[in-house]
């Protein structure tokens, strides 16, 4: 007597059926989670750069600027340290296009941010750095004095 071992095709008919709908009823929550992931990974890429630019004004003596240019975030520093023909700045670290890494644009109300040697920011007005991605935004809202707000 032989006993065949496994499931019918029936049976595994019905599995994927199941499988298939419970996908479905989760992708949207996955799409929303990405989302979510790639505007919090950006707010926190600029929130970094800008602890960054900040931190470079003091550790060099040196004005420093946060530039948005496009989708891409950067620091510069004014006078260069070592003479350069045809340029009068300095670029601090790498420049980060945000848009390549999570696929989000990025709205500053000001073309830059500035920090003074002491640390202190050099805007004259509470600025706004927006992420934004598929309908949804993120924002950083930054004070005159150069601190990040809540």
């Amino acid at each position: 007597m032989s006993q065949q071992r496994g499931f019918t095709l029936i049976e595994v008919m019905v599995i994927v059926v199941i499988a298939g709908a419970l996908m479905l009823l989760a992708f949207p929550k996955m799409n929303q989670a990405i989302l979510s992931a790639n505007l919090n990974g950006a707010r926190s890429a600029v929130a970094s750069t800008f602890i960054r630019a900040r931190s470079a004004a003091v550790e060099r003596g040196q004005p420093t600027r946060l530039r948005v240019n496009g989708n891409s975030v950067y620091i510069t520093a004014e006078p260069r340290l070592v003479a350069l023909a045809g340029s009068t700045r300095d670029t601090i670290g790498t420049v980060q296009n945000l848009n390549q890494q999570f696929g989000v644009t990025v709205a500053l109300d000001n073309d830059d941010l500035g920090f003074d040697p002491r640390g202190f920011g050099t805007n004259s007005d509470t600025t706004s750095l927006t992420v934004t991605k598929s309908g949804y935004s993120k924002s950083l809202v930054i004070s005159p004095f150069g601190r990040l707000q809540p």
